[in-house]
């Protein structure tokens, strides 16, 4: 009989059993039944916004520029009075 590759060798060489984390632990729900595992956490989808809040926050924003033009509109009329004021006294004095 011819000797017997390395290859060959290996092939009839019986495996060696494979040891799992099941059979050194016994499961949870054999020793634990109450207990489930932890489920995994799905990330929140974004909520759809509603027509109705776009609107009131476009409302909002309007109203927002609106008041910004307002008080805009009392700094510059105020310093323009100031102005006046001086200048009517350089003419006057």
């Amino acid at each position: 009989m011819p000797p017997k590759s390395e290859r060959q060798f290996r092939r009839e060489e019986p495996l060696p059993e494979a040891s799992t984390s099941s059979a050194q632990q016994p499961s949870l729900a054999a020793s634990q039944p109450h207990v489930a595992p932890d489920q995994a956490v799905k990330a929140k989808s974004k909520r759809a916004k509603s027509s109705a809040s776009n609107k009131r926050k476009q409302e909002a924003k309007l109203a927002a520029i609106e008041r910004a033009q307002k008080l805009e509109k009392r700094r510059t009329e105020v310093g323009s009075k100031k102005e006046k004021k001086k200048q009517v006294r350089q003419l006057w004095s």
